[in-house]
């Protein structure tokens, strides 16, 4: 478990998903577990060869984040999963797939939650970037997310019927928003790379994620 933990977190964004829900069971283990954590390993042997590759001329564009979130995907708890994904000039530089803290009300809920987590990191991704001569200036960080009403939700300062009882932390996301360090914009939920990191996709959509991830064969 230890090694598939190392590559989805080093090289491998495809695999974050699948270690963070295998790693879930690490001490109450069974046949169905071991079954599944055989299925990734077969996979890695046959995509041995996938790589992330870094193209000069992928995009213009200095940083983006990438948030989604399923809604009580995990059938014990019925939490939901954060995922997200930046990109530094087209290329793949963070990811995360993890459970989230608390259950979730509702879609917006969970991918709001989501946001604000993905606000911290592009925060701390923002001040890397200065270090290194890549400031954004004062632009702000622009994060995307695939569902209208956390983008709303994020947006209002007023802690209405529907959201009065979110944790606090997470409407930090608003916060970060009125001062201009991040900003949350609209993606159709086709091209948000992050829904690779929330949930098992079939065959054919999970290819196509990878695709946009940078993920390419090496010959």
């Amino acid at each position: 478990m230890g090694s598939i933990l190392y590559a989805a977190t080093v090289t491998r964004p495809d695999l974050a998903h699948a270690a963070s829900v295998l790693s879930r069971f690490i001490s109450k283990w069974n046949e169905s577990h071991w079954l599944a954590a055989k299925h990734c390993l077969r996979y890695i042997r046959g995509t041995s060869d996938l790589s992330l590759v870094f193209d000069a001329h992928s995009s213009k564009r200095v940083a983006l984040g990438y948030v989604d979130a399923d809604w009580g995907g995990d059938l014990d708890t019925r939490r939901s999963t954060t995922g997200y994904v930046f990109k530094v000039y087209g290329g793949v530089v963070a990811w995360k797939s993890k459970r989230q803290p608390t259950v979730a009300l509702s879609t917006t809920e969970a991918e709001y939650m989501a946001s604000a987590d993905a606000a911290k990191q592009a925060i701390w991704l923002r001040l890397l970037l200065e270090d290194i001569g890549l400031g954004l200036g004062d632009q702000p960080f622009q994060l995307v997310n695939d569902n209208a009403g956390a983008i709303a939700l994020s947006k209002n300062p007023v802690n209405h019927d529907k959201s009065k009882h979110i944790d606090m932390r997470h409407h930090f996301i608003r916060e970060k928003i009125e001062d201009k360090t991040v900003s949350l914009a609209h993606v159709p939920s086709v091209e948000n790379i992050a829904d690779l990191l929330t949930k098992s996709l079939p065959a054919e959509a999970f290819v196509k994620l990878c695709q946009l991830l940078g993920m390419k064969r090496l010959d």
